[in-house]
């Protein structure tokens, strides 16, 4: 009984700690760093931005999380909600089977793992459910700025990816984007989001914005050398 009793307080202790190092370093891993992070195959895009000083003033972005059309996908019985929700769950009710009610080993185990992998398993639905509900709020998000005006705050090259800064629902954000017209649009530069593509703004520079740069290009050329 005594040995039952230090393995189910094992995987306990286990579930409990692994819970909390996968969430700190995920807490950690999340917040803290530079530049643009992706998981192929439609599933998490982390874009970390940061803050950005430019000759004009500072311009500071909010870091975005999206959840593409696989991320439910991918956390599987592996991931770490699940791991630790089944050892913390096994080693749990073995206690109580073992402390409280005084059961066996041959009927605590069964009882307890059946009861690890039923919570488990209601964790990994609730979870995935949530996700989905995120990415569908994601999109409609996104779909919503559609038609918008933006400013380029990173450069566009004719076959690459800038970004834009544009204010929705009364908030500025920024995004990465390309151009719809595979054409190089310099900072500064104002444009309009044609549509979406995963976590990427498509963009067309406006028609006045164009004219006005290439008349200003024109006059540079035409002013003679000093």
């Amino acid at each position: 009984m005594a040995t039952a009793t230090w393995i189910y307080t094992f995987c306990l202790a286990f579930g409990l700690l692994f819970a909390f190092v996968s969430g700190f370093f995920g807490m950690i891993f999340g917040h803290i760093g530079l530049g643009h992070a992706e998981a192929g195959g439609g599933g998490l895009d982390v874009h970390l931005d940061g803050v950005d000083v430019h000759a004009d003033g500072l311009d500071v972005h909010v870091d975005t999380v999206d959840v593409g059309p696989d991320a439910a996908s991918t956390m599987g019985p592996a991931s770490a909600p699940i791991v630790s929700t089944l050892m913390a769950g096994f080693g749990g009710v073995g206690i109580i089977c073992t402390s409280v009610f005084h059961l066996p080993p041959a009927l605590s185990v069964p009882i307890s793992f059946v009861t690890a992998v039923g919570v488990a398993a209601i964790v990994f639905f609730a979870l995935s459910k949530l996700l989905l509900s995120i990415q569908s709020t994601s999109h409609s998000t996104l779909a919503s700025v559609v038609g918008t005006e933006a400013q380029v705050i990173t450069p566009i090259s004719a076959d690459g990816v800038g970004a834009v800064a544009y204010s929705h629902a009364g908030v500025r954000q920024s995004r990465p984007a390309r151009s719809e017209e595979d054409v190089m649009i310099p900072r500064h530069s104002l444009v309009r989001i044609t549509r979406v593509a995963g976590a990427t703004l498509i963009v067309r520079e406006l028609v006045d914005e164009r004219l006005r740069r290439l008349k200003q290009e024109e006059v540079e050329a035409d002013e003679p050398e000093k």
